[in-house]
């Protein structure tokens, strides 16, 4: 590639090169996390949900009309017409990332590889920073007030009691969840446990009951926004599932010559229990019991990853270009009864 190319040129290339990026590698100890949970399930294309709108909207059916009866012969009819339906409603939300260079870097008279490994190198970047900052909403509670610019993560849509049932009710500083009010519709709530021991008698039993108690099936079929088949995932902090693991352990005379047998191996009812990095900050060690067939991220009708092309940018020098990503989406929960949230 010759010299002395043109800032048009340059933007050209690198608009052609994002699409299929090269083989230059690297290793990254930029990130404090050892996984990022939330982020892997937040932008899986084959996993989310696109609409239209000024906001994201769902019914939710809060009553019964309680018209079915017994009858005998030349009763009368008694006709109900009872409203059944309330209206969610969930803001937009919007994020974007973005990586930069100058088109005076002498990075871009080695050739068209080095273009390549430099933007590889900052769009990762721009994507690690972005995980950084959707696993930090999807596990806590976004901010009160219409100034508020965050996902609306677990810690809006599952909230604590230390009661013993559903009794989670709407988050601290709002006065609906997701446009319903669980104060006027109990059904609304999630399943709620307070634990003192990780025992049999303690926690295990009352995970066991939770699972149970949210495992709702309509009697009738309807067309729903949620799956009819529960996919549950168990969440919690390296204490919990650390001492798990030891109580497996200490619980198994096979052990053999491998004291760590169980050590990622834990399930309940079959099911995974995943280690949640994030969480380790959360003293109250929380079990989070979360039915994904009941939450997913709803993303604007083509607002999933956009790429903007290389662009001037207004505050920075006439030479730099700048790509952003953006996105506007929310996450929804359509059944909130259906998750629970465990603590100390």
């Amino acid at each position: 590639m010759p010299n002395g190319l043109t800032p048009k040129q340059i933007d050209d290339m690198v608009q052609s090169t994002l699409p299929h990026l090269g083989k230059f590698k690297w290793t990254d100890i930029s990130y404090d996390l050892q996984e990022h949970v939330a982020f892997s399930r937040l932008l899986r294309k084959d996993r989310v949900t696109f609409q239209g709108g000024e906001s994201i909207d769902m019914n939710v059916k809060v009553n019964q009309s309680d018209v079915a009866r017994w009858t005998g012969l030349y009763d009368t009819d008694d006709i109900q017409v009872n409203n059944l339906l309330d209206k969610g409603n969930i803001p937009w939300c919007m994020f974007d990332t973005h990586f930069a260079f100058d088109v005076r870097e002498s990075v871009f008279n080695r050739g068209a590889s080095a273009i390549v490994d430099m933007l590889k190198v900052r769009r990762q970047d721009a994507m690690v920073s972005l995980a950084g900052l959707l696993e930090n909403s999807f596990w806590s509670v976004p901010d009160t007030g219409p100034s508020n610019r965050k996902m609306y993560g677990l810690g809006y849509w599952l909230t604590r009691n230390a009661s013993e049932g559903f009794n989670g009710g709407n988050p601290a500083g709002f006065s609906d969840v997701g446009g319903i009010d669980s104060d006027v519709h109990p059904n609304w709530k999630n399943y709620t446990f307070q634990y003192a021991a990780l025992t049999q008698t303690d926690l295990f039993r009352k995970v066991r009951k939770a699972c149970t108690m949210t495992k709702f099936i309509s009697p009738h079929a309807n067309p729903s926004y949620e799956g009819a088949k529960h996919r549950f995932a168990f969440y919690m902090n390296y204490e919990v599932l650390g001492q798990i693991e030891e109580y497996l352990d200490n619980n198994n005379e096979n052990l053999g010559f491998d004291f760590g047998k169980y050590d990622g191996k834990a399930t309940f009812r079959g099911i995974p229990l995943q280690w949640v990095p994030y969480l380790d900050a959360d003293s109250t060690n929380p079990w989070i019991g979360l039915d994904w067939a009941t939450f997913s991220p709803v993303f604007q009708s083509g607002q999933w990853m956009r790429y903007s092309k290389p662009r001037d940018t207004a505050t920075s020098s006439h030479n730099t270009r700048a790509i952003f990503i953006d996105c506007i989406l929310n996450m929804r929960c359509v059944n909130r009864r259906r998750n629970f949230i465990g603590y100390v």
